[in-house]
């Protein structure tokens, strides 16, 4: 899996991208140039993107050989803080949340060496709209919108256009994550911080999707605390977040194998 983590080095803060092997339990840094922040792999996983800014980098979106081979390449240059959400399946394009003034929209970029060169706005309304995530089939996009007053899942076709559904009913917040089927979705919500689940099904091209299923409570602090995975075995969640500790510089913390204790608490149907 890929992080980020902060640091401070002789007085000067620095924030790059380590690589953690689950199976090894060994920590790499990847980024050495930069500020690094959200990554997100390329499907093939020989590549992941990231956002970086400042100390001998300028602004924008960047892609780095998962194995060390190569020097970071700039994909798209701005000024803006832009953040990589996912690829879709078919690593054809990266979806990303850009902010301008206070407020995020969400944008389309063709992969290097795509017939389309320039991002498109995949956002059709003046509102907050972040963490665009594509489904594991490519067809649907679930993200956060503040539209009603307050911040709500929604899933809408991709590439679109097409009529949006509203998966939460109590709020949503943050990046919302697809099981690897496409049956389920999972979000933090920020009012009870829990972790809920949603059964979604997407047969032709109608949505459905279920009532909202508290599993468990998370331990986070801030919403920007919560990154969250669903590994290849349905029988394995993966839970992970930043923690700093006094003088004790940055602590990447993860959990695995949640779903023995969920299946007795909280059965989640496949």
């Amino acid at each position: 899996m890929a992080g980020t983590i902060r640091e401070s080095t002789s007085g000067r803060p620095r924030s790059d991208i380590w690589l953690y092997d689950l199976e090894r339990r060994t920590l790499s840094r990847l980024t050495f140039e930069g500020r690094g922040y959200d990554p997100v792999w390329t499907p093939d996983g020989r590549w992941v993107t990231y956002y970086s800014y400042g100390d001998q980098l300028s602004g924008g979106i960047y892609r780095v050989a998962a194995n060390k081979g190569s020097k970071p390449e700039l994909l798209l240059a701005s000024d803006l803080p832009t953040l990589p959400a996912s690829w879709t399946p078919d690593g054809k394009a990266l979806l990303y949340s850009q902010g301008n003034q206070g407020k995020y929209q969400s944008w389309v970029l063709p992969a290097p060496g795509s017939a389309e060169s320039k991002p498109r706005l995949f956002s059709r309304t003046t509102f907050n709209e972040d963490g665009p995530m594509v489904s594991p089939d490519g067809k649907w996009v679930a993200y956060d919108s503040d539209e009603s007053g307050k911040y709500e899942i929604y899933i809408e076709p991709f590439p679109g256009p097409g009529a949006k559904t509203q998966i939460s009913t109590h709020g949503g917040r943050g990046t919302a994550l697809w099981s690897r089927n496409g049956r389920e979705l999972y979000y933090a919500e920020p009012n009870s911080w829990q972790l809920m689940a949603v059964d979604v099904a997407t047969g032709g091209s109608a949505l459905r999707a279920g009532q909202p299923k508290a599993l468990f409570k998370l331990t986070a602090t801030s919403i920007d605390d919560v990154l969250l995975d669903v590994t290849p075995d349905p029988n394995r969640f993966l839970f992970g977040r930043m923690q700093q500790e006094a003088n004790a510089g940055s602590t990447f913390v993860t959990i695995t194998n949640w779903f023995d204790d969920l299946r007795r608490r909280a059965p989640v149907s496949h």
